[in-house]
Parts: C-alpha cells; structure tokens; sequence
C-alpha cells in the first residue's frame, strides 16, 4: 500500500470533482449497513457526543425533522464503502436502537408519554417511525485512497468540541 499524503487536504483544481451520488435510505437500511463491518467500515473513531446531544437526535427523528446527511464513500475496485460523515448519528442511532440510551424525560418537544423511554418501551408505531425515517446519503463511488482521505480531511479538518467556532 502507497503511503498517504497528508501534507495537504485542499482541494486541487485541476483535478476533476468527485461524483456524487444521493440516495435515501432509511435508518434501517443504513443502521444494518453499519452493523455489517465486511461492508461497511468505520474510521477509528471515539464517540463524543454527551447524553443530552444524544437524545436531542432522537427527538429529531421522532418529529421526523431533517438533520444532517450522512456520507460513505467506496474506493476502487472495492466493495466496501466507508464512512466519512455521520458516525456520531449512527453510534447514536445503534445505541438508542439496543436500548442504551433513553428518550429525554424533560422535553417538551415529545409527548409526555414518550419521554424518558427505551426504544423497545415506545410502541410500535413509533419504533417503526424511527426505523423507516430516512436520511439523505451522499455517495462516492470510485475513489482513490488519496481522494477518500482528502474527503474525510475537509470534513473533520481542525473541528473539535471545545472550539467556539458557532
């Protein structure tokens, strides 16, 4: 394997744009995905989003509020596509869907009923809402190792938790 060039993430101008494919796919399409680690591989990464974070995303899937998209990309010749953006709200999602995380008992953006609940505590209808809630996938296929690299490096360059940058 060639070494990675990590001197620069900018983009080059010369170079043609990455193709971009947006599809929709549901939370349990992606979460399955996801689970499947032969398919769907995962940057070394540590959770960090807090508790009150957390169950503020599952509230936005539970009004069905549109949050970010979520972005994979598949190098070439490959089968596996890798996850470059979003695995906050995939940990998430997973952690909420094996009952590890409970809805917010304080909100008043949910029902009183739904709050302070484990997934397999809501009923039904509402789990299958959450389940069939869809998020829009940016997909790029076909990319060297250096252009999947320069991606995930534009996305995550010099962001960190403790910046006031908003």
């Amino acid at each position: 394997m060639s070494p990675i060039d990590t001197s620069s993430a900018s983009l080059d101008p010369v170079s043609p744009p990455v193709e971009n494919n947006t599809v929709t796919m549901t939370v349990a399409e992606i979460v399955e995905m996801f689970r499947n680690e032969t398919f769907f591989v995962r940057h070394e990464q540590d959770f960090i989003w807090s508790s009150k974070k957390s169950k503020l995303f599952i509230n936005s899937l539970m009004k069905g509020i549109p949050t970010s998209r979520i972005r994979m990309c598949r190098e070439v010749g490959s089968d596996r596509f890798y996850l470059e953006d979003g695995y906050q709200r995939l940990v998430t999602i997973e952690k909420f869907l094996e009952n590890g995380l409970r809805t917010s008992s304080t909100s008043e953006e949910i029902p009183p009923e739904y709050r302070n609940k484990l997934y397999s505590e809501l009923p039904l209808a509402v789990q299958h809402q959450i389940k069939d809630y869809s998020f829009y996938v940016f997909k790029h296929e076909d990319l060297t190792l250096q252009e999947r690299f320069n991606i995930f490096e534009m996305l995550n360059m010099g962001y960190s938790d403790d910046e006031e940058s908003l």
